[in-house]
């Protein structure tokens, strides 16, 4: 298996962890410290069945996977990937998978061992739907090659600060706009969201991923961002985005994240 420096899928870590930090501090309370960087992985470590949502485009075979988080071992990381799939015929990967909930099952793997670079293809089944729920699966056995980390590795802790107003995470173009909500103490939830940007945002700066933050609204899930809402969310250094969404394509809250959010 090919190997990679940490640097590769670390180096993002740094702007977030200040980005969550001034988040909470510019908000009346505490600032909150950094969240901790996961120490050096194990030759095997976080080891089990890592389920991700998978969405975006497929454009020559490339695809997002954000795993399902968990506050517990061995899936107690938020993250978001870009990566390369290919499907064995006669089974397929749809073009567009922003129309509702897809699921990947892997292989069981070492987490740890991807997030660090040391192993970067899986396999795994494809789902339309949560795969747990025995939905209508799509591929099988489908190889994943990982790209890049959109979203660098994050642990959670639920003792954590709660970041008091509802930040994500912004990526892809302007017109296939895709937002996951930044998980930070319990109680929280797990969203990702498919829309376009109406104005302030462009490619370029999507392409770094974008740090959303939704002021006036409680990080709760009741007040969380839903299907056709038209929004004004704001960068870290106060600008103005507009945003429309199209679809809320996955959101799971309680304290494993494992029950549907509300409607």
């Amino acid at each position: 298996m090919p190997t990679v420096s940490l640097s590769r899928f670390f180096r993002p870590m740094t702007f977030l962890a200040g980005a969550l930090a001034l988040l909470a501090a510019g908000c009346g309370g505490h600032s909150a410290p950094p969240p901790k960087e996961p120490d050096a992985p194990p030759e095997e470590g976080r080891v089990g069945v890592h389920a991700m949502i998978a969405f975006g485009p497929n454009t020559e075979g490339g695809i997002y996977l954000a795993g399902y988080p968990s506050y517990l071992q061995p899936n107690d990381l938020q993250f978001v990937m870009k990566a390369h799939v290919s499907p064995i015929p006669p089974d397929y990967v749809p073009k567009k998978m922003n129309d509702g909930l897809y699921t990947m099952e892997p292989d069981t793997f070492s987490l740890d061992r991807l997030i660090s670079g040391q192993v970067l293809t899986f396999q795994g089944n494809l789902y339309i739907g949560n795969y747990q729920e025995r939905t209508k699966q799509l591929a099988h056995g489908m190889r994943v090659d990982v790209d890049s980390m959109i979203f660098p590795p994050r642990p959670l802790d639920p003792a954590a600060p709660h970041t008091p107003e509802a930040t994500y995470i912004a990526f892809g173009r302007i017109g296939a706009l895709y937002m996951v909500h930044v998980i930070t103490g319990s109680p929280d939830f797990d969203q990702v969201l498919y829309g376009h940007v109406v104005g302030g945002l462009d490619d370029i700066a999507l392409a770094r991923g974008a740090t959303l933050v939704n002021k006036g609204k409680r990080n709760d899930v009741t007040e969380r961002l839903r299907t056709h809402d038209k929004v004004d969310l704001t960068t870290l250094d106060g600008k103005t985005v507009q945003v429309e969404i199209e679809k809320e394509l996955a959101c799971e809250t309680g304290d494993s994240f494992n029950q549907r959010c509300p409607r």
